[in-house]
């Protein structure tokens, strides 16, 4: 969904629940963009929420104590396909703690492979921010022939496409030179009325029934499907990939050195990742 000014102040309010006086400096919004540590996203479906905090000298809390006060209420707000935290930090960018990417050539089992993954992921304790690079595009609508439909009306394929054509983007019909440039003449259909772009089906298609002189709507010679579109295909060493990256929490209390390593190493008992630390195992 668009990352509207709706969308944006509930985020806000929610965030700013959690936020003292001597923690937060500014807060500034975005929408249509996001940037990441790595690259920065476009669209009406991004948006992000920057706040800028005192330095800890003056008494403000850690960056991660704020996050994990906020997190619970911010992620729970309705509207938002995902919500995540990206704590920024000096040096150059790097990648989370882990990260995994799934490669291969049909992007539907790939996105299989990395669902059951993030199920995974999301039942270990102290596994937190799970996302992937798979960023999801626009509002996109699929239109098929009813081949069947096509036939027993009698139009021509071609004319159908040419029609959606015309009602869509238009057709080239002329070309021009004017002071050295080259202009195009296009013919495009009056534009529709009303915001559903569905309602192009509407249009009526001229057909001739034994000798009499008709007419059929397209919606009952097309099919149409709406979805998500992709918002990117990636790819690693020359195939299809999602990267999937995840944060460990850094837990504050002293592991059990019997229970984290010496039992585990010696006897394989089975490790209790909510109370020792992910990335210290061994």
């Amino acid at each position: 969904m668009n990352f509207d000014t709706k969308l944006r102040a509930s985020i806000l309010r929610e965030a700013k629940k959690h936020l003292k006086e001597k923690d937060m400096r500014a807060v500034a919004s975005y929408t249509g963009v996001m940037f990441t540590e790595t690259e920065q996203l476009f669209g009406d479906q991004y948006g992000q929420i920057l706040v800028s905090l005192q330095p800890m000298e003056r008494g403000a809390r850690a960056v991660n104590v704020i996050i994990d006060e906020m997190r619970d209420e911010v992620t729970h707000v309705i509207g938002p396909s995902n919500v995540s935290f990206l704590p920024l930090a000096g040096g150059p960018p790097v990648s989370k703690p882990i990260s995994v990417k799934i490669r291969g050539d049909d992007y539907q089992t790939i996105e299989k492979a990395r669902d059951a993954l993030k199920n995974i992921l999301s039942k270990i304790a102290g596994i937190k921010d799970i996302a992937d690079d798979a960023h999801a595009g626009r509002m996109e609508m699929t239109l098929k022939m009813n081949h069947d439909a096509i036939r027993r009306a009698g139009v021509n394929p071609v004319d159908i496409t040419r029609a959606i054509r015309l009602l869509v983007d238009g057709e080239v019909v002329a070309e021009m030179q004017d002071n050295g440039e080259k202009l195009q003449i296009r013919v495009r259909a009056e534009q529709l009325s009303g915001h559903d772009i569905g309602e192009l089906l509407n249009f009526r298609m001229p057909v001739i029934r034994n000798g009499v002189a008709s007419s059929i709507p397209l919606n009952q010679l097309m099919t149409q499907e709406r979805k998500v579109s992709l918002g990117n295909i990636r790819h690693y060493n020359f195939r299809r990939a999602i990267t999937l990256e995840a944060n460990i929490e850094q837990r504050q209390e002293q592991e059990d050195f019997m229970a984290c390593r010496l039992r585990p190493a010696l006897f394989g008992d089975k490790r209790d990742f909510s109370k020792c630390q992910l990335d210290t195992v061994t």
